[in-house]
């Protein structure tokens, strides 16, 4: 007897399906932004990342902060979306197209997961060239849809392409949400 195990073309690999399990649990509040990241990816007390647990810390090098991956949600008078990454070049073709395959995002709230059209997409290059974030911009009810999602009793996701990033919804997640869902305008 023998086993076949095959991958499908258009299937996440078993890098990014293994970083799943490791949800996003540690939330950064900056008013108009909520940015979750990865706790253990701060490193241990005596790494230079340590420090930028605490947002606006002052020993905290920015580069810890575009080094590790991360989801941020923006709502401002003008902006509703997210953004995602950091990525290498070809991570970041590769879910580009996927996007734009779709236009659509996924997050799940407590009916299933609800689609969001993204009308605008973007890539940015930071410092280094295999540092590229993705933006996703005018996502229309993009604030009632993160209402149901904190309702949910354990947590919710959002999924851009085969990229799914869950994140559990501690108290400190719950506060923050509220904080930010309140200051987001309708």
């Amino acid at each position: 007897m023998s086993l076949l195990i095959a991958l499908l073309p258009g299937m996440p690999d078993v890098v990014r399906a293994d970083e799943d399990i490791r949800p996003f649990d540690h939330v950064i509040e900056r008013i108009d932004r909520l940015e979750f990241y990865r706790l253990a990816d701060f490193g241990p007390p005596e790494s230079a990342c340590y420090p930028c647990q605490i947002a606006q810390h002052v020993k905290c090098d920015q580069s810890c902060y575009t080094e590790i991956p991360s989801v941020s949600l923006i709502c401002t008078q003008k902006i509703r979306g997210l953004s995602i990454g950091p990525f290498d070049r070809e991570e970041r073709a590769r879910v580009l197209g996927e996007l734009f395959k779709t236009d659509t995002i996924f997050i799940t709230t407590t009916v299933g997961d609800e689609p969001l059209e993204a009308p605008r997409v973007a890539s940015i290059a930071g410092d280094e060239d295999n540092d590229y974030a993705i933006d996703i911009e005018g996502l229309e009810g993009f604030k009632n849809t993160l209402i149901r999602a904190s309702t949910s009793p354990e947590q919710f996701s959002v999924t851009v392409g085969s990229e799914r990033y869950t994140i559990p919804l501690s108290y400190k997640v719950k506060d923050g949400l509220y904080r930010f869902l309140k200051q987001c305008p309708d």
